[in-house]
């Protein structure tokens, strides 16, 4: 009978020592199991790098296991069975005047990011955007501030003293003139702008205060309101044509040595031109139709009339 129980207690020491158990690989280090990187190995045995769980859902990522909380990510982080993101949301604030900084008082939860709205609640006017004012006196900077004052015409916000903004209007037919219906303030002329503001047609060239109206063509080449006869400018002498009326020949005086001059019909065709050099100029009317004619030189001009 003692010789069949040494026999029975060598057997079960012998199973135990055999004994096999599954292993995991942790290659994240978080204490969890990547359940497709098994090895079988003795249970008795430490293996480093692996550990006897396989609830790791991510073996790449320390910061996925089931003892994370679930966060706003696109993530599973706590290898819940591929819930994502539940029960949690990120907190975001209505940004409606687009200044960056969000209004306390209109909230939504959501986990991404919504279309006007932002991260922060520090707007203390979301219908206005504010500026700062670092010196207090009232007017801004270019600088965006969530409580600041409502405008940034302070060129130098470093004094006190009111560093004041210019309107500046565009030029975009670049005649010099600017657009008084497209203006913006600013402390430095930006470019295609300008302070004056007294184009009426900013897409002509010729159209602006400095431009000849010319007779009978139905457009204020000026801007001063009116078309032809009696808006121009007169500067210097005045221009005498005699005989006028004519038929034949007419003298011109009043000019203004190297000035340009024209004359046009009633239908705004230029039918003559030149240079003012003599103090007075001969027109052979003869082959002219008879009719009203505009003589002009610059901003000076007088009716001629052919019989």
């Amino acid at each position: 009978m003692k010789k069949l129980f040494v026999l029975l207690f060598s057997v079960s020491l012998y199973s135990a020592s055999s004994q096999t158990c599954t292993f995991f690989a942790d290659q994240d280090g978080d204490a969890f199991g990547d359940p497709a990187n098994v090895i079988e190995s003795d249970c008795n045995t430490v293996l480093i790098g692996y550990v006897g769980n396989d609830l790791d859902c991510d073996d790449t990522n320390a910061n996925i296991n089931p003892d994370i909380p679930e966060v706003c990510n696109g993530l599973d982080d706590n290898c819940n069975g591929g819930e994502i993101d539940e029960f949690v949301t990120n907190t975001y604030y209505q940004d409606a005047d687009g200044d960056g900084y969000g209004d306390p008082n209109f909230v939504v939860y959501d986990c991404n990011l919504p279309f006007g709205f932002s991260e922060n609640m520090d707007d203390c006017d979301d219908n206005t955007v504010t500026y700062v004012d670092a010196d207090g006196d009232g007017f801004g900077s270019a600088l965006m501030e969530p409580c600041g004052v409502d405008n940034n015409l302070d060129c130098n916000d470093n004094t006190t003293a009111i560093q004041d903004s210019t309107t500046y209007f565009a030029d975009m037919d670049e005649d010099g003139y600017g657009d008084p219906n497209n203006s913006l303030v600013a402390c430095n002329v930006p470019i295609g702008f300008l302070p004056d503001g007294t184009d009426c047609n900013d897409l002509d060239l010729d159209i602006n205060p400095g431009a000849t109206d010319i007779f009978g063509n139905g457009i204020d080449e000026n801007c001063d309101g009116q078309d032809g006869v009696g808006v121009f400018e007169i500067n210097a002498q005045s221009i005498l044509i005699y005989p006028n009326p004519s038929s034949l020949f007419v003298q011109i005086s009043g000019s203004i040595k190297n000035e340009n001059w024209k004359v046009y019909n009633l239908y705004g065709q230029c039918i003559t031109s030149g240079q003012w050099i003599h103090p007075t100029i001969r027109l052979d009317v003869r082959l002219w139709e008879p009719g009203t004619y505009l003589f002009v030189s610059n901003h000076r001009s007088e009716i001629l009339i052919v019989e």
